[in-house]
């Protein structure tokens, strides 16, 4: 794992379980900025004020396979998706429940979906940019094929 990542057990990510497109069981984490937690329904669902993203929409193919290794994305791709760096990876923790972890950067709030291979989709609602962001899955085909951001 990369020097600028937590370990997934550390205590400063706050995890939130949610359910794929297909009905899966799946977890996403951040560390929360001093005095915000994520919560489902993000900032506003806190009564704290939302920036709308100053971004279009998108839907972008990608091929993020699991290997483990720490990418920074190029110039057009963090135009277009504010994504600024990313990994895929195998969680080999002893108590993992989930196989795969996408791990990314952000400097854009979007509603994330990264779809799997098997079509299924993970859902991450960003709206702190300023940490980095987890999608704890499984899949039976978990490279990354395409990224929509709302």
């Amino acid at each position: 794992m990369s020097a600028n990542l937590l370990a997934l057990d550390d205590p400063k990510i706050q995890w939130i379980e949610a359910k794929s497109r297909n009905g899966a069981a799946y977890k996403t984490g951040t560390i929360p900025t001093k005095g915000v937690d994520q919560v489902k329904g993000g900032a506003a669902g806190r009564g704290l004020k939302a920036e709308k993203p100053s971004k279009e929409d998108f839907g972008v193919d990608v091929n993020w396979p699991v290997d483990g290794k720490w990418y920074q994305t190029s110039s057009d791709f963090k135009s277009l998706t504010g994504i600024t760096n990313y990994m895929v990876s195998k969680n080999d923790s002893f108590i993992a429940i989930f196989d795969y972890v996408i791990s990314f950067k952000t400097d854009e709030s979007y509603d994330y979906h990264f779809e799997d291979e098997t079509g299924d989709r993970y859902e991450c609602n960003v709206y702190l940019t300023s940490t980095t962001h987890y999608i704890s899955y499984n899949s039976k085909k978990p490279t990354i094929i395409n990224i929509t951001g709302k």
